[in-house]
């Protein structure tokens, strides 16, 4: 992803290509997904989900760099980069928003500040 550099070194989850998770999943810190996360993610920092990586569930974090696929709500506090590949299946709402033409957002989108709600 050319918007995101992951550094080994953060302080973060990572799951990778072949891991399904089924379940909620919470974190203070940033999660690097590449696997499948069946459930809602809730991320106090940055959510990537690099291509192929797939969440059926809604998305609450701070900053979202996505090119994969999101079947759920998203609600992005900062900022959302949705690159090439990216598609969300419901809405999307954020403060600020980075997208390619060839990202889907299929259900609709909101540019709020919810840094000042």
């Amino acid at each position: 992803m050319e918007s995101y550099n992951w550094d080994v070194n953060n302080k973060g989850s990572r799951v990778l290509k072949d891991t399904v998770v089924n379940g909620n999943i919470r974190s203070e810190n940033s999660i690097y997904l590449e696997g499948r996360v069946a459930g809602d993610i809730h991320c106090k920092s940055d959510l990537v989900l690099a291509e192929g990586a797939e969440v059926d569930g809604d998305v609450y974090c701070d900053n979202l760099y996505i090119s994969g696929v999101i079947k759920g709500n998203v609600e992005v506090v900062h900022k959302a980069f949705l690159e090439e590949h990216a598609v969300i299946k419901g809405h999307l709402i954020t403060s600020c928003l980075k997208l390619y033409t060839s990202s889907v957002i299929e259900k609709g989108l909101r540019l709020q500040d919810k840094i000042n709600k």
